[in-house]
């Protein structure tokens, strides 16, 4: 009795002949809701409960490479031209895992035939071979360039085929079937890059939905109406003696409420249940009919405003907690496994010239962190990636356009090891902020310091620091962006200085480091604007101490000039006015 309930689908025809179907495509969609075997003694063990065991493994193994690691590169993989056999590459072994979570796992060198795969696509492009019964033709000054991405995709064949073991009573042969699949690879080239799901780039469109209603839609457009802007404006921010008694103020608050309202028919919104309620249940008081007590009238103006306000703030709210829902990301499943790119090759009149290992989709992980960033760092990585769209020959490797040959023989003869220098300097960045950020917080250096050491003290020197006070308090402080916050909390060495600002207990106080107050505009003058203030103060000073003596002197000259003419007149002259001790005043 056979125990056999489904029959594995062939991806390749059997050695046999007798058992062949179509390639099942590869698909990925959707999450797959788990289901594993329950053994007990005396169950009777078939085929298909063997293969849900292998398919829950699988799948799990699938899904957290989909939803936790993602997909990309792991590590190797290099492409490299193959001197042995011309028009091939040699794929070296590596680990990758594609969009769908298969592994894909290269585990000795690969040889590809890159001219042999583009003939058979009918993609290659190159002259007629020469004919011997011909005459011979002059070469041809036309080279003919072409450049493809070299793919690398999960695959999987059948292996050890075998007849099924039947009992007697069975009549006739049965068909033979693969008792091993072989997880493998398959090498292709492409002309273009496999599609590629940018999160940013989606969530940018959703806030775009979610931010529409003032940005293009009928509520902006009003909005943004002069006359209707100035009574916004005034509304809301405005003094009450300043408003009209004679304007009609709800009007406009009708409208935006009614296509806030017509928005919510057609998108309610997903967070708040009863937001079209209470935004019907939003009112106006309507035209004012009071008399020309002032009471009456502010009272009458409060009430526009918050409903105003109200409205305003039913928008926002809208639009925000759409944009926070958007937030809630959504496990995205590829509809079927794409090709990983592993290189750009470049093929000229029908040979393949020269091969390069961009642009690539690493895999982010915490045991390749270091490597990954460099590669994405280094140039050439991501250029055709950025320019494919906007320039035909980007997917080609890359030219290097920026490498002029006079500014490199003139570095040459200033050090020869210029460019070297330059190419590890990224090297020697990452080594030097390690090393940086090793020593700002190494508390086992007793010479550091840490700064809220010194919320407690007085002004003065303490522990080979400068402490200073200051009267402003720490509320008026501004919340530290990133920089400010790391450098504000490393440990301080000899020679550095802080600044104490008055805290929310008197008897503690925040300690601001200077080298903060330096990359700050808003926490304190800091010291070089304060000493450049200074400076353009004395410069000031000494600029009209020199005028009132220039002017002294010209007074003193003119009145020893003229005073022999002057001398009998009472009053003195006109000049003599003009400079006199009023004026000098003055």
């Amino acid at each position: 009795m056979s125990t056999m309930t489904t029959n594995p689908s062939a991806a390749k025809p059997s050695p046999c002949g007798c058992h062949q179907t179509k390639p099942v495509p590869c698909t990925c969609c959707g999450i797959t809701c788990f289901e594993r075997p329950n053994y007990f003694c005396g169950h009777l063990l078939t085929d298909a409960d063997l293969s849900l065991e292998q398919k829950y493994l699988i799948e799990k193994n699938k899904l957290y490479h989909r939803a936790i690691d993602g997909y990309g590169i792991a590590c190797g993989l290099k492409v490299t031209c193959d001197c042995d056999c011309r028009g091939n590459v040699l794929v070296h072994q590596g680990f990758a895992i594609d969009d769908c979570g298969h592994d894909i796992v290269v585990c000795e060198a690969a040889r590809f035939d890159v001219i042999g795969a583009l003939r058979k696509k009918g993609w290659l492009v190159s002259d007629e071979p020469e004919d011997e019964c011909e005459e011979e033709e002059e070469e041809s000054e036309c080279r003919i360039k072409q450049c493809f991405y070299l793919t690398i995709c999960y695959d999987e064949t059948q292996a050890s085929y075998e007849t099924p073991f039947q009992s007697s009573c069975t009549s006739g042969p049965k068909q033979c079937l693969p008792t091993r699949i072989k997880e493998g690879y398959r090498f292709d080239l492409v002309k273009e890059l496999p599609p590629e799901h940018c999160y940013l780039e989606d969530l940018m469109k959703r806030f775009e939905h979610c931010f529409e209603i003032h940005r293009k839609g009928e509520i902006g457009s009003i909005m943004s109406e002069r006359r209707n802007l100035e009574l916004l404006k005034g509304v809301l921010g405005g003094e009450y003696q300043e408003w009209d008694r004679e304007w009609d103020y709800c009007q406009l608050f009708c409208t935006l409420r009614a296509w806030f309202l017509n928005r919510l028919k057609i998108e309610p919104d997903e967070f708040n249940c009863a937001l079209f309620e209470e935004v019907q249940c939003l009112s106006c008081p309507g035209d004012y009919e009071g008399d020309d007590d002032d009471e009456c009238w502010e009272e009458y103006c409060g009430e526009v405003r918050d409903a105003y306000r109200r409205l305003l703030l039913y928008m926002e709210r809208y639009q925000f907690d759409c944009a926070v829902g958007e937030l809630i990301f959504s496990c995205e499943q590829p509809c079927e496994a794409h090709c990983l790119v592993l290189s750009t090759v470049e093929v000229v009149d029908g040979r393949l010239l020269r091969v390069c290992n961009t642009p690539r989709k690493y895999l982010w992980s915490a045991a390749n962190f270091v490597q990954v960033l460099l590669y994405y760092l280094l140039p050439g990585s991501h250029m055709c990636r950025e320019n494919h769209d906007h320039h035909d020959d980007c997917k080609c490797c890359p030219s290097y356009d920026r490498f002029l040959p006079d500014e490199f023989i003139r570095e040459f003869e200033y050090r020869k090891d210029g460019r070297f220098l330059a190419a590890t300097s990224s090297l020697r960045a990452f080594e030097a902020i390690v090393a940086s950020l090793r020593r700002s917080f190494d508390f086992t250096d007793t010479k550091r310091v840490s700064p809220i050491l010194f919320e407690k003290v007085k002004a003065g020197q303490h522990l080979d620091i400068n402490v200073e006070v200051t009267d402003r308090p720490a509320s008026t402080l501004s919340e530290p962006n990133f920089l400010e916050a790391l450098v504000g909390n490393t440990l301080l060495q000899p020679r550095d200085s802080v600044a104490l600002y008055r805290g929310y207990e008197e008897e503690r106080s925040t300690v601001v480091p200077n080298a903060v107050k330096e990359i700050s505009r808003d926490r304190s003058i800091g010291a070089k604007i304060e000493k450049d203030l200074n400076e353009a103060i004395a410069r000031a000073n000494k600029a009209l101490e020199d005028l009132r003596a220039f002017r002294e002197e010209s007074a003193a000259s003119d009145e020893g000039e003229q005073t022999p003419r002057r001398s009998t007149k009472k009053g003195g002259s006109a000049d003599e006015k003009k400079s006199g001790p009023g004026e000098e005043k003055k």
